[in-house]
């Protein structure tokens, strides 16, 4: 077992390159020992610098540590590992350490697996069907914390082991145990806070009930700060606009809702009444009427042939709606609009189709067009 890994404050170390091997544009070097953890039992490894130059990846292999940098090292290399990046893991950890050890014994749960995410962490739990109570469990978590109980690290014998673990997670030829006063036994090679209440605080988002057991969500430490910091911050921006305090910010984003359907059905009026008066100006026609616009949308060209044809305009009518620089729509109604439509098609390479009596379809916008129509309707 590693010593440094006995006090996450042990973030520096000095030692002798034994030897460096380049691997792409990088090297390994290798020494005796080494204060940088390596990724193992749910823990990510460390970051940090050897010799001042950042450490990319770090490996135990054949009983020795191996850092992978971006220049060979010769003579006597010194590392110090990343202490905020390496505090607020093993504060995560360590809180989990202790949730899954109240969750146990309160629960009967078994936990099956710790996963670790910005966004929150979780653990997953089997057993009988319970409903945990995440405001007592939060309650219970950080009484925990401000008791502020050591976490002791022990390399007991098998014999001593057995009496609190179970037999066939004691393979090992070194044993180590993190032990949390009568609350928790448990071996584990990773880094851990000396006491509870170094961890700060564990915020447990929420409990979701699966098949076999059940999930825990939680924040710890300075996760937790991380977490919240950036949330605070856009809702404060948001607060602030609203002129509202922060709890009132449903009922803000409330109003704006009803605010937002209100001129939503305002404008709708607004277009109702813009494309009547559209239609009642085209309906003057007395021949085929034949245009092209570039501020109607495919729903309002479609209101107006269908309100000319509803008012039995006796004219063919053909409408290009250009809808951006290389894009438009286009509507014929006429006698033969789906036999037209199909020609017009072949020409300028659209898709559509209708029936006898109207027909429309889009493609790429070709100025050609509105005189194209010009010529079959009128």
């Amino acid at each position: 077992m590693n010593e440094y890994y006995d006090d996450y404050r042990r973030i520096e170390f000095s030692a002798e390159v034994l030897e460096t091997y380049k691997e792409d544009d990088k090297y390994w070097i290798v020494s005796e020992t080494s204060c940088f953890f390596v990724e193992g039992g749910g823990m990510a490894k460390d970051e940090g610098t050897l010799n001042d130059l950042p450490v990319f990846d770090v490996k135990f292999q054949d009983g020795k540590y191996h850092h992978l940098v971006a220049e060979q090292l010769t003579g006597t290399i010194k590392g110090v590992v990343n202490y905020d990046q390496r505090l607020a893991k093993v504060q995560i950890h360590s809180a989990q350490h202790l949730i899954s050890a109240l969750v146990e014994s309160s629960y009967r749960l078994t936990t099956v697996s710790h996963h670790v995410a910005a966004e929150g962490n979780d653990i997953e739990f089997n057993g009988a069907e319970h409903e945990v109570d995440v405001i007592d469990l939060q309650n219970r978590l950080n009484a925990c914390l401000l008791a502020d109980y050591p976490l002791v690290i022990e390399y007991p014998m098998p014999a001593e082991a057995r009496l609190h673990a179970k037999t066939e997670s004691l393979d090992h030829e070194e044993l180590r145990v993190v032990r949390i006063g009568e609350l928790d036994y448990n071996l584990c090679a990773c880094i851990h806070v000396r006491h509870l209440g170094e961890i700060g605080l564990i915020f447990v988002k929420e409990w979701t009930p699966t098949k076999n057991g059940g999930v825990i969500r939680y924040l710890a430490g300075q996760q937790l700060l991380d977490y919240l910091r950036p949330r605070y911050q856009i809702l404060n921006q948001a607060t602030k606009a609203l002129a509202l305090d922060h709890l009132q910010i449903a009922k803000g984003i409330e109003r704006l809702q009803q605010d937002n359907r209100d001129l939503h059905y305002q404008l709708q009026g607004y277009k109702q009444e813009r494309l009547e008066k559209l239609a009642m100006e085209l309906r003057e026609s007395e021949a085929a009427l034949i245009c092209e616009f570039d501020d109607l949308e495919v729903k309002e060209g479609q209101y107006l042939v269908s309100w000319l044809q509803q008012r039995q305009f006796a004219f063919n009518v053909g409408l290009v709606l250009k809808l951006t620089d290389e894009s438009c729509h286009i509507l014929v109604s006429a006698p033969e609009a789906q036999v037209i439509f199909r020609e017009l098609s072949e020409v300028f390479e659209l898709k559509g189709g209708g029936n006898s009596r109207l027909a429309q379809g889009g493609g790429t916008y070709n100025g050609k067009i509105i005189s194209w129509l010009e010529r079959k309707l009128n």
